[in-house]
């Protein structure tokens, strides 16, 4: 019998009711909408420059560290005997972070759009904008590295439900792989499901500073993710590792951009007419020292 959803269901609960729910388009002040595509360019630019290109980095070097110390292995060998969080856990995780990333994304963006809320709907394409960089990023990494899975269990080569060779050793690299059929199976680092989950919890912290509940709900959900990862040995440690490190640079920037774009936009320029509010028909009588003249006078 399977076990429920845990924490990672929950976080996207807590999204769409936190976030998405309680957001009442603005009636008054709204400027225009931020779409998934906004400064694309600039932002995957910033997401390596200065010092973000260190998380880049990190990712590389700590894989090696990880590697040649043997902490990959260990670390690998203790989930498959221990199994500490349970394989319902890890099989959880799988599936739900094909999806539970980009669905409260893409919530906001098009409930923001039909209600008029342009904050709502530019978070959302905040959100769409991270996980579609680092998920096309994870995903050129992972064909450059050639990496292949752990054994399933320590022991399981071919996984037949997956259809893809694993293997025993953590410096199992082909980089520059041309091989890139499902049954040679190396397409394994970074995590993409690690990567897509930080990404999307730091855009959404950066977007949204004042919201803290973010950070203290999302990043313990991130790290779900990771630990599901290693233990139904879809990946390993320094897999999860790099995929934190590259996802959360991304996902941080990209959030920023789009928070400084919509601050900087003159809320004065941007309010929408309003027939309601904005029509406006007053008769005064105007004192001159010669006479008393009648104006009618129609303002906006």
């Amino acid at each position: 019998m399977r076990t429920r959803s845990p924490l990672i269901t929950v976080f996207a609960i807590v999204l769409l009711y936190f976030i998405v729910l309680p957001s009442q388009p603005s009636t008054n002040l709204r400027a225009e909408v931020l779409h998934p595509w906004h400064n694309l360019w600039g932002n995957l630019y910033d997401s390596y420059a200065g010092y973000n290109s260190l998380y880049h980095i990190g990712a590389a070097v700590s894989t090696w560290g990880l590697v040649a110390s043997g902490a990959d292995d260990k670390t690998q060998r203790y989930f498959q005997t221990r199994n500490p969080i349970g394989d319902d856990f890890g099989r959880w995780g799988l599936f739900l972070g094909w999806w539970f990333q980009i669905a409260p994304a893409a919530g906001m963006y098009f409930w923001g759009l039909g209600s008029d809320d342009d904050d709502l709907a530019s978070g959302g394409a905040a959100g769409i904008q991270a996980i579609a960089v680092t998920g096309a990023i994870t995903m050129a990494l992972k064909l450059v590295t050639g990496r292949k899975a752990p054994l399933k269990n320590g022991t399981d080569e071919f996984s037949s439900g997956a259809g893809f060779r694993r293997t025993d050793r953590a410096d199992d690299f082909v980089f520059f792989n041309t091989n890139f059929s499902r049954e040679e199976g190396r397409f394994f680092w970074p995590s993409g499901h690690t990567s897509s989950t930080i990404t999307f919890v730091s855009a959404m912290y950066t977007y949204y500073p004042e919201k803290t509940w973010i950070a203290w709900v999302g990043y313990p959900v991130s790290l779900a993710m990771g630990l599901a990862m290693i233990e139904y040995d879809a990946h390993w440690l320094s897999d999860v590792t790099a995929g934190a490190l590259i996802g959360h640079v991304i996902g941080y920037t990209i959030g920023k951009n789009f928070r400084n774009s919509r601050i900087a936009i003159p809320q004065k320029d941007a309010r929408r007419f309003n027939p309601d509010e904005d029509w406006h028909l007053t008769f005064t009588i105007m004192p001159r020292q010669d006479q008393i003249a009648s104006a009618a006078v129609v303002s906006f």
